[in-house]
């Protein structure tokens, strides 16, 4: 269903199943639908109560299958249905369908205590965080179940603060999560999405994936993953790792020093000897 507007538009242009406006709930309903408030809605639900309990898909079906429009009369009389005819059947089913699946989500406590229940709200805005003509923002993905802010207002249904013109403030915690806990004892504004984290402060930004992580300070960067760090400052890049491989030519502009091995094309270059005319060189002289 498109919006609430759009049933009680539908209600409204009923032909075929006309009678039915005149029953009670029906004509509570679209009194609410046209103008939605907490004293509409809750003479639509009273109403409701008295007729069948408070189901109204049940009831719905009930009052459609004890109407006697002018088609259940001509197929009663086994006349020929019209073509126009049945395609207005179908059509009105249709609304009547939409007002059957009509169900409770939310609900509001009316003066004397009594509780009623709001329908689902179908076809809202959801908000997000965005700028620049909507070429930078924030986005994540929101479930059934996620908690919000429902804001309502004049809209371009033409009625004012109908529930067709909601809109959803997502990105509510029914309950404080450890990112949530944690946000506060660091003073950090943190960002998740399963076990990868972004940890903004201050003073540092840190984000982990797993085993994996990257701390960025004002005078340095460093990654860790499993064994392997490199640190990155202004006078140099640490790297540690149990084997450093690199692919492609390598150009030192400066002084190499190793400490270790050094081999160079499969020779051992602490230990390799020179052959010459009186015989093998000594090795180098470390």
């Amino acid at each position: 269903m498109g919006s609430l507007q759009e049933l009680s538009i539908r209600l409204s242009t009923l032909a075929v199943f006309r009678e039915l406006q005149e029953d009670a709930v029906i004509n509570s309903l679209r009194k609410y639908l046209a103008e939605p408030s907490p004293a509409l809605y809750a003479s639509f639900v009273s109403a409701l109560y008295r007729a069948n309990g408070g189901i109204l898909g049940a009831y719905v079906r009930e009052i459609c299958e004890n109407s006697e429009n002018v088609y259940v009369q001509a197929v009663g009389k086994k006349e020929e249905i019209p073509a126009y005819l049945r395609e207005a059947v179908l059509e009105e089913l249709k609304t009547l369908q939409m007002t059957a699946e009509l169900t409770p989500e939310l609900s509001v406590t009316t003066d004397d205590g009594t509780e009623i229940q709001y329908p689902k709200i179908s076809g809202t805005t959801i908000l997000m965080p965005c700028g620049k003509g909507g070429e930078v923002g924030f986005a994540f993905p929101v479930v059934q179940g996620d908690g919000c802010i429902a804001l309502f207002g004049e809209g371009s249904s033409g009625s004012k603060f109908d529930l067709a013109n909601a809109m959803l403030l997502p990105g509510l915690f029914r309950e404080a999560g450890k990112q949530v806990k944690e946000a506060g004892n660091q003073e950090a504004a943190i960002m998740f999405a399963g076990d990868s984290t972004i940890v903004v402060k201050k003073d540092e930004i840190v984000i982990t994936r797993g085993g994996a992580k990257i701390t960025v300070k004002n005078d340095s960067t460093t990654v860790v993953q499993g064994g392997t760090t490199i640190k990155a400052t202004g006078s140099g890049v640490d790297v540690t790792a149990s084997q450093v491989k690199v692919v492609g030519n390598v150009s030192i502009v400066g002084n190499a020093t190793v400490t270790g091995q050094l081999t160079a094309g499969g020779i051992n270059m602490n230990t390799h000897t020179h052959t010459c005319s009186t015989g093998p060189t000594s090795p180098p002289v470390l």
